[in-house]
């Protein structure tokens, strides 16, 4: 499930994007913490490879600045980035987080996907939530039943997406219903939450339901184009002996984010195979 202020199904994702100024970066869930750095006067600290902080010079700050200016769709030059869908642009969400390692830079492809497609905090405008499904091995199959719609609106600088998502693969009728949450922080704290319950509801008996949830965020980094991964987190649970699984998980990262991303999901198991919501 992805939220990018949009929800989409396999997964959802949130993607935001913040203002900038000094910042500090770490992560807080019950399962990672790192080290806070600090940045002073109007430069921006931009974190390396190895885990160090470096000061942008002012051309690179510059560079960087024109790097995080949103987008429009039409702007597109990539061909992975032109007349996405809702469920392509999921894949390509999720696609980004895992490509790449705490302090390395993403690709112009990749940066222009994020200019385009990450929710601007400073716009708050509402989008629309679109559903879809698709099996294990990455093939649409049919149109997912969501049991709501909501417009998501941000307010205050935060965001919560309530969601309830149905489909039938292999013979099971599965549902996710929950909430992920994030808010943008004035300070260096933005903190994220996602609650849901997974459970097969009709058809064949799961085997095994895991659901997880993917965090990334995004600022600067020392290398051109000057934005990259600085914070990751990835809870997750399983059961094998229930036919439903609650999941809930919150934490916060200490920056000030370019963009930030949730990616949620649930994979439900039979003897037939395996399907994502």
């Amino acid at each position: 499930m992805t939220i990018s202020l949009k929800k989409l199904v396999p997964t959802l994702a949130i993607t935001l994007a913040c203002s900038l100024g000094a910042f500090g970066i770490g992560v807080s869930t019950n399962q990672s913490s790192t080290t806070p750095v600090t940045e002073s006067g109007s430069s921006i600290a931009a974190l390396t490879t190895s885990g160090d902080t470096v000061q942008l010079t002012s051309s690179q700050k510059r560079t960087f600045d024109d790097n995080t200016e949103p987008l429009d769709p039409s702007d597109a030059t990539y061909e992975e980035n032109v007349d996405l869908t809702p469920v392509e642009v999921e894949e390509r969400s999720v696609e980004v987080g895992e490509s790449y390692d705490i302090g390395e830079p993403v690709s112009l492809e990749d940066l222009e996907f994020l200019r385009i497609y990450a929710f601007s905090a400073e716009d708050a405008p509402s989008q629309p939530i679109v559903a879809s499904a698709r099996i294990s091995d990455g093939a649409l199959a049919g149109p997912a039943v969501a049991s709501d719609g909501p417009t998501i609106q941000l307010v205050d600088q935060t965001s919560n997406t309530p969601f309830n998502v149905s489909t039938t693969q292999y013979g099971t009728t599965a549902n996710i219903a929950g909430s992920a949450r994030i808010t943008i922080g004035d300070t260096f704290t933005n903190s994220w939450s996602v609650s849901w319950t997974a459970k097969r509801i009709s058809g064949a008996v799961t085997t095994k339901i895991s659901s997880k949830a993917n965090i990334y965020g995004y600022a600067a980094v020392a290398a051109w184009p000057y934005v990259g991964l600085v914070t990751e987190t990835h809870p997750s649970a399983s059961t094998t002996t229930s036919q439903s699984l609650g999941f809930s998980r919150n934490g916060y990262m200490t920056a000030f984010l370019v963009y930030m991303t949730v990616e949620c999901h649930s994979t439900f198991y039979n003897a037939s195979g395996s399907f994502q919501i």
